[in-house]
């Protein structure tokens, strides 16, 4: 497992995915969107969550829980698209081990 990103990376990582949903969703980024948005960041990585806002806006679901539902279908079910990257980031998934999904 690797470690947690050092804190110029994660705040780096969390800015991209700021500025991807100011781009592409209605709205303003309030403080409780960028704390979700944070919290999705910290447990599936940002190149994930960046990938899966580009996922909810092809689909026109373009809300927080849209995102975070499609980050948990693809850490449940897999991503088609990217098996990759199907893993959540330090062994938990919204906030269950990856042990206690397998059933471990």
């Amino acid at each position: 497992m690797e470690p947690p990103p050092s804190p110029p990376k994660a705040a780096a990582d969390a800015g991209a995915v700021y500025e991807c949903w100011r781009q592409n969703m209605p709205g303003t980024l309030s403080a409780i969107i960028a704390d979700d948005l944070g919290d999705l960041v910290n447990t599936y990585g940002a190149e994930t969550v960046l990938d899966a806002i580009q996922e909810s806006v092809r689909c026109n679901g373009r809300t927080v829980r849209y995102v975070a539902r499609v980050l948990e279908n693809w850490a449940t079910g897999g991503r088609h698209d990217r098996p990759e990257k199907a893993q959540p980031v330090n062994g938990v998934v919204a906030g269950v081990s990856v042990a206690e999904l397998m059933g471990d």
